[in-house]
């Protein structure tokens, strides 16, 4: 099947990559309407807002021209509408690629400069708009303002349930609609393959659209997903209690601190001695060391500070939740996780709610007052995420609409699609612990022969939430075009470190549960030095 279909495609491909498009085929679809039967959910249709071309040198494009397309989806009731965004190259390659967003959503990912644009190890790793790719996205169904709060974490649109649904899916499945019937409009042919790459929400919104339309996806790359969302978001809630607690907010030296201190015990773990804990679940930082004591006054941590370091590293658990949503996994703040891009520069917790407060405080806020208690003065930090009572009901509802919890991903791997999941080690906003759980999940119900058929699973010692100590970049779209269209498993993976002070280091991507071992002897900064090893 697998052959036919490349065949089949392989043709489509010839026929459109020498199409050349003039501007008034661009502007011509300016204030298209689109039915709303052309869209499979419900809306009452779409409208083109503006098609323009871009031409060669605007924008550092690298396209002879580029038709650039703003949309506008309908809602059925009073929410927000969906807007969205396409770029068609002229010299196509028969290509789409949908790009996922972060947080709430509430704003349109650069379709034009999107992700893969820089030196990997292998040179310069073209965008797949370059490349001739059709690149999309969406808003996922509001606008959001940025007036109050990060614009990542602003839910107010929370408070309508077609919103709520969007957000937690059907804006993909609108936007892919509306996209491609303007597709079909514009060069007579729909795409031969449909890609996605999304990190965080995107991830999640990834493995939800292979969960809910498999048939129509051929591949996804899902960075660090965010797939167990609301019960990410307790645990940010169960965060926030602890950070609110009086003297419990870490200065920036506290926390450069524990994440200095860990580092220094566990580096060389992995052989050798680069900034970077590799060997993580071997690692066994004793924080009570930096404990404030008459011995030890100088950059320490108090009784409060340590414990909620403590709840960040402790698994969380809710009673009255079932199976796997029962508990969220610890990070690893006591193995090179860092704090201080997320907490520094801001304040504790507290009812009154400021823009100020944690970034993950703000997800949980939104969340319980906007969707859960449906009431936008309720005091959040007054409810106990493990014990949630009257709300649990409505938390569980929304648990539902929101998570990507099947892990029987079998239509979508017996169509030929692929997927390539990686988590970073050091990630303090979504514990890598919870990907390798959905991992398990899924090859406990699949079984591993099977999902090592179609999907890859990669954890990256020293990576944050797309920050951290070691950053790594590679051409992962090309590495998952093989595996869908020649069939190509990617094998023997090398990544770049973008980190200013990595010097050009490269490291072998080592597939769950194994880590990058040094050999003993060559060149530290050369991924051949380097063994994956589980042990």
């Amino acid at each position: 099947m697998l052959i036919l279909r490349t065949i089949a495609n392989a043709l489509i491909l010839s026929a459109v990559a020498s199409i050349s498009w003039a501007e008034d085929v661009c502007t011509g679809l300016t204030a298209s309407a689109i039915k709303s039967s052309e869209i499979a959910l419900p809306t009452r249709g779409a409208t083109v807002v503006t098609g323009l071309i871009l031409s060669t040198g605007k924008d550092d494009l690298a396209q002879s021209d580029v038709c650039h397309i703003q949309g506008i989806i309908y809602s059925v009731s009073d929410a927000p509408d969906i807007h969205f965004e396409a770029a068609f190259p002229s010299s196509w390659n028969g290509r789409a690629l949908m790009l996922g967003g972060g947080g709430y959503n509430g704003v349109i990912p650069d379709v034009l400069h999107s992700p893969f644009g820089e030196v990997g190890p292998g040179g310069v790793v073209e965008s797949p708009l370059q490349r001739g790719y059709v690149v999309f996205a969406s808003d996922s169904g509001h606008q959001a303002s940025g007036k109050t709060l990060d614009r990542f974490v602003d839910g107010e649109f929370l408070q309508y349930e077609e919103a709520l649904s969007n957000y937690a899916g059907d804006a993909l499945k609108k936007t892919k609609d509306a996209v491609y019937y303007l597709l079909s409009r514009y060069y007579g042919k729909e795409p031969a393959y449909l890609y996605f790459r999304g990190g965080s929400n995107g991830g999640r919104e990834a493995l939800v659209f292979i969960q809910r339309w498999p048939t129509e996806i051929d591949g996804a790359i899902a960075l660090y997903p965010f797939w167990n969302a609301v019960t990410a978001a307790r645990t940010f809630g169960l965060q926030a209690r602890a950070l609110a607690k009086s003297d419990a907010y870490f200065t920036d030296e506290q926390m450069t601190l524990v994440y200095e201190s860990s580092v220094a015990t566990c580096d060389l773990l992995d052989g050798v001695e680069d900034g970077v804990i590799s060997n993580v679940r071997a690692c066994a930082f004793d924080p009570g060391m930096l404990l404030c004591d008459k011995k030890r006054v100088d950059g320490c941590l108090n009784n409060s500070q340590l414990e909620v370091f403590q709840v960040f590293a402790t698994d969380a658990f809710y009673p009255e939740m079932q199976g796997d949503a029962a508990m969220y996994p610890g990070f690893e703040v006591f193995g090179g996780a860092d704090l201080r891009p997320w907490l520094v520069g801001r304040q504790a917790p507290s009812s009154a709610v400021t823009p100020q407060m944690p970034l993950m405080f703000h997800y949980w806020d939104q969340l319980v007052r906007m969707a859960i208690a449906a009431d936008p003065s309720f005091d959040t930090l007054s409810l106990d995420p493990r014990y949630p009572d009257e709300l649990s009901e409505r938390l569980h509802s929304v648990a539902r609409i929101i998570e990507a919890r099947e892990t029987d991903l079998s239509e979508f791997a017996n169509s030929g699609g692929k997927l390539i999941i990686y988590h970073g080690l050091a990630d303090a906003v979504l514990s890598p612990g919870a990907t390798a759980l959905f991992w398990e999940r899924m090859t406990k119900t699949m079984g591993e022969d099977e999902v090592s058929q179609f999907a890859q699973y990669y954890e990256v010692p020293g990576l944050g939430h797309g920050l951290g100590a070691f950053i790594p970049v590679w051409d992962e779209l090309s590495f998952l075009e093989r595996w869908v269209e020649e069939g190509i498993r990617p094998t023997d993976v090398v990544v770049l470190d973008l980190h200013p002070e990595g010097n050009g280091r490269q490291r072998p991507l080592c597939e769950y549960p194994s880590w990058p071992r040094y050999e003993g002897a060559g060149n530290p900064n050369l991924a051949s030095s380097f063994r994956c090893t589980s042990k």
